[in-house]
């Protein structure tokens, strides 16, 4: 469990120090600061989470919508209907390290060592992995155009009272969206603390399926595992839900537990219909259920639940 919370910090950009490209941020190249709508939250089922932004306002004309499903051993990073105007490129920061004082911290992409040396770049068109020495490794699934730099940054210390400045190796790793992107879109693991040998294995065997990718969905199966963020009403793996929400539904054994939560906290409830499913076990306060021809339909009351999530448990 204290993995899967260290990868909703790490994956946010809480916990990258100096961070001055957070990671997983999808941005207009040059843009100092990201702007993001109501969307910025989750839920959360077993230790299990599903975190989702909406990108996009009145400060930026980027759109994108972003979801992070952490898991046991990695996360999965989800992005589409990434959008900006004609003249506007758009990048996705996969990760941005302060590498160790010896020079350590090799590159291998799809096997091959990439921007070894200070102030050296590299792009490979359709990479399959990559691990950073010492970090952990990242899979893409539907491989990426993906942009390495190794480069040498000088800042000052005076938000923490030092005198003087110091200058560090970093590596950016980022996908590259091209110049005003429509409904672009990209998906990758990342595994902490994996080696280059088990990066490689979760590339060529992996255990989670992406279920969906657009603007209106995001969903994965993995294990006995559906997790999706609704960005609207819609149906996805036998799931229905007649509003936008981030849930998580587990079958094992003869239950079946969904935990549903709207992170906008625009909605005063969400109606889910589930097949397989016969009657409650337990319920939230807030959650109701109604037995229909083929499917159980819940209604999920969210409101003054201040994001947090609603759950049910049914027999099968």
């Amino acid at each position: 469990m204290a993995l899967k919370h260290a990868l909703v910090k790490e994956l946010l950009g809480a916990g990258v120090e100096p961070a001055p490209e957070p990671v997983g941020l999808t941005r207009l190249v040059g843009e100092e600061r990201a702007s993001v709508g109501t969307w910025v939250r989750g839920g959360t089922l077993d230790g299990y989470a599903v975190v989702a932004q909406r990108r996009g306002g009145p400060a930026s004309p980027l759109q994108a919508r972003k979801s992070w499903f952490c898991l046991d051993e990695y996360a999965v990073a989800l992005g589409a209907g990434i959008t900006a105007p004609s003249g506007y490129a758009v990048e996705t920061i996969v990760d941005d390290r302060d590498l160790p004082a010896d020079g350590a911290g090799q590159v291998l992409v799809d096997g091959v060592a990439r921007a070894s040396e200070l102030s050296e770049s590299a792009t490979v068109r359709a990479a399959r992995w990559a691990h950073l020495e010492g970090v952990g490794g990242y899979v893409f699934p539907g491989r990426a155009r993906l942009q390495l730099r190794r480069e040498a940054r000088t800042g000052s210390w005076p938000a923490v009272d030092q005198i003087g400045s110091t200058t560090r190796s970093h590596l950016t790793m980022r996908i590259d969206h091209g110049l005003g992107p429509s409904s672009a879109s990209y998906g990758y693991l990342v595994a902490p603390g994996a080696g280059a040998r088990r990066t490689a294995v979760l590339a060529f065997s992996p255990s989670v399926r992406i279920l969906r990718n657009t603007a209106a969905a995001q969903g994965i199966g993995w294990r006995d595992l559906t997790m999706v963020s609704f960005w609207q009403s819609g149906t996805l793996d036998g799931i229905t839900v007649d509003a936008p929400c981030s849930l998580i539904q587990r079958r094992r054994d003869h239950t079946l537990e969904l935990a549903v939560s709207d992170p906008a906290q625009i909605f005063t409830s969400v109606r889910v219909r589930v097949t397989g499913a016969r009657k409650a076990a337990q319920l939230d306060e807030g959650v109701t259920i109604r037995r229909r021809w083929g499917y159980v339909e819940l209604t999920v009351e969210l409101g003054g639940s201040a994001r947090t999530s609603r759950r049910a448990v049914l027999t099968c």
